[in-house]
């Protein structure tokens, strides 16, 4: 899907709360021209590219083409070793991992510098912050940021499912009017359609609702060689396939996975509303924040760097594409027996997810083979 193809929604919110002569104080001094606002240059906001599943790799693939760096999401992906993350038994932080280390491994593999920002660890108020991104939009980059949903007053979707997350690119300040301008790349429906937004939301929101951001801290263009990120992608997969439980430390790659797995058991004692609850977060997780993207970015993956895999690329390709249906349909069933409150039929779904986890096993370990053998 490309950017064109999305349904851009309006501003369905009234900007609100703090006034604006109090956003011009926090700046400490006029941001611009008097009522005008700051803004990034973000002109390729509107273009089209390969848009696939996440609010983070998307942001951020934007941020690097504003700053006319052209990597697409399964890159940002696979540099950022999205692939693997911990589980330590809840299945509500399932397939979630800090921004920061995400960034982290992004500088490591690609010495592009971002600087990442933990307000509530660093304790940095308000006033601070406004004039930390004032100063980056005054140098042409954008922002990343990383907000709470109910702050997301632009949409009904964020505001009505408060206590989650979600990322968007913020390239422009109007403080005299309580103004911020974003780019929300992935906004995902309650009928599982992308939408996309481009425009105005409440500063004094966005403000209160950031929990981290990030932005660009070097001005030189760096390119990658195919070939460096393949091999970059063998790695992190060789991680994933050899994660292990740690027991209370966690679970890791592919143990992580096998875990969620051994848990369902305990969600199968459960009945009635609490048996629904805990299928559809797991239905959830699995589906918006980890296995449905390691397929979807795997299966672009193959397809993007097949001519360097091989005689096996084709069948990869094949057999990762196939893999990547059967998932969707897995996921569905779960969601299904969560609604139909059949905690009688988890036995036998337990047995088909470990089933469908040891093909995973089988086809990345096929890939991490071919993408091994890439000279770098």
């Amino acid at each position: 899907m490309s950017i064109s193809d999305k349904t851009i929604l309006p501003l369905l919110s009234e900007v609100h709360n703090m006034q604006p002569e109090h956003l011009e104080l926090m700046l400490g001094s006029e941001p611009s021209e008097a009522g005008a606002a700051t803004t990034a240059g973000i002109l390729t906001r509107a273009d089209n590219h390969f848009v696939i599943n996440h609010c983070y790799y998307g942001a951020k693939r934007a941020m690097l083409k504003q700053r006319n760096i052209h990597m697409d999401e399964t890159d940002v992906y696979f540099l950022s070793n999205g692939i693997s993350f911990g589980y330590n038994g809840d299945i509500h932080t399932f397939g979630l991992r800090p921004i920061r280390e995400m960034l982290a491994e992004w500088i490591s593999h690609t010495g592009i510098e971002l600087v990442c920002i933990d307000t509530e660890s660093v304790q940095q108020d308000q006033a601070d912050i406004l004039q930390e991104w004032h100063r980056v939009l005054s140098l042409g980059n954008t922002v990343l940021l990383h907000v709470k949903t109910e702050n997301l007053v632009y949409n009904p979707l964020y505001t009505d499912n408060p206590g989650k997350t979600h990322m968007v690119q913020l390239y422009g300040l109007h403080p005299q009017e309580n103004l911020a301008y974003v780019g929300d790349h992935f906004l995902l429906d309650s009928s599982g359609a992308v939408l996309g937004y481009s425009g105005s939301t409440s500063l004094s929101e966005l403000l209160e609702g950031t929990v981290e951001y990030a932005y660009m801290n070097n001005e030189e263009k760096i390119t990658m060689e195919e070939q460096q990120i393949v091999s970059i992608c063998a790695d992190h997969l060789t991680e994933f396939l050899n994660g292990e439980d740690h027991g209370s430390q966690g679970a890791w790659g592919i143990a992580a996975y096998r875990r969620l797995i051994r848990d369902m058991e305990e969600v199968a004692l459960l009945d009635g509303e609490a048996f629904t609850e805990a299928c559809d977060t797991i239905y959830y997780h699995l589906r918006i924040e980890s296995l449905s993207h390691l397929m979807r970015y795997t299966d672009h993956f193959i397809g993007k760097y097949q001519h360097l895999l091989g005689d096996q690329g084709p069948l990869l390709q094949q057999e990762i594409t196939a893999l990547n249906q059967d998932t969707k349909r897995h996921l569905l069933q779960l969601y299904k027996m969560g609604l139909q409150k059949s905690s009688h039929r988890m036995a036998a779904y337990i047995q088909r997810s470990t089933e469908l986890m040891d093909r995973v096993v089988l086809h990345l370990s096929k890939l991490q083979q071919a993408a091994s053998r890439v000279t770098v």
